[in-house]
């Protein structure tokens, strides 16, 4: 009979021990569509067939489980690609768009800072499916991803963005190429649109168009003092206290 269902890999994706062991067959949960890709103790017990938990390759790249891991990490915008044109041609070292991915966990934390300081945060979680990645955001009772302001923690529903959004992602490198719908001017990106939730409103725009934004990693800490122009209360400090990030030392959303 079956045995025990298998572990997710700790990266979302099977591992060398993601096959069935030798008359294997996995149990309940450990089939990778359903309880995601199995890990290495995913193998069932004696006397079944292997042919039917051997391969992973049902949940591919990013099964049920949503790839978890495959983003992870602290990311600031060096430079947008529009089809073929980049810009600006050398490499920015800005911290004015930034997102965060957690490590075992799918959340993501994309924060647009102004020149002037003001900064706008939307927290997320992620799913990965092959190269696509679907966002989905709290929503304000207009059904817009909701976001909020560490300068301005009075402004809630700024963000006219869909809730859910979706985007490609691909490595260059150790550079992660995010695919973006967020249209903007100046050398430094500084047009207010890029404060919002900037990913595509369909699968078919996301898959089809060719705008990306190219993120260098950089350590936590960084990502929140080097290349933060403002995460740092400026307002009501009860206001504040309910959004991630905002206070000295404050954990952020992803952590």
């Amino acid at each position: 009979m079956g045995g025990s269902a298998g572990t997710a890999g700790s990266d979302g994706v099977a591992g060398t021990g993601g096959v069935a062991g030798s008359g294997g067959v996995a149990g309940s949960g450990g089939n990778a569509e359903t309880g995601g890709t199995a890990g290495s103790g995913g193998a069932a017990g004696t006397g079944g067939d292997p042919g039917t938990s051997g391969s992973a390759g049902q949940s591919g790249a990013a099964g049920s489980t949503g790839a978890i891991d495959v983003l992870k990490g602290y990311w600031v915008w060096e430079q947008r690609v529009m089809g073929t044109e980049v810009q600006p041609p050398a490499p920015l070292d800005a911290g004015q768009m930034k997102i965060a991915f957690g490590t075992g966990n799918n959340r993501c934390h994309y924060i647009w800072n102004e020149t002037t300081g003001s900064d706008f945060h939307t927290e997320c979680t992620y799913t990965a499916s092959g190269d696509l990645v679907t966002y989905s955001a709290p929503a304000d009772s207009d059904g817009t991803a909701a976001g909020y302001s560490c300068a301005h923690p009075d402004w809630t529903s700024w963000n006219d963005r869909p809730a859910v959004e979706w985007g490609r992602y691909k490595f260059v490198g150790d550079r992660l190429w995010l695919g973006v719908n967020a249209y903007w001017g100046g050398a430094n990106g500084d047009n207010g649109s890029c404060k919002r939730f900037p990913f595509w409103e369909s699968e078919a725009q996301a898959t089809t168009e060719e705008a990306w934004i190219v993120f260098k990693p950089v350590s936590r800490d960084e990502w929140y003092t080097t290349y933060a122009i403002s995460t740092t209360c400026q307002g009501d400090a009860q206001l504040c206290a309910q959004w991630p990030g905002c206070g000295p030392g404050d954990k952020g959303y992803v952590d």
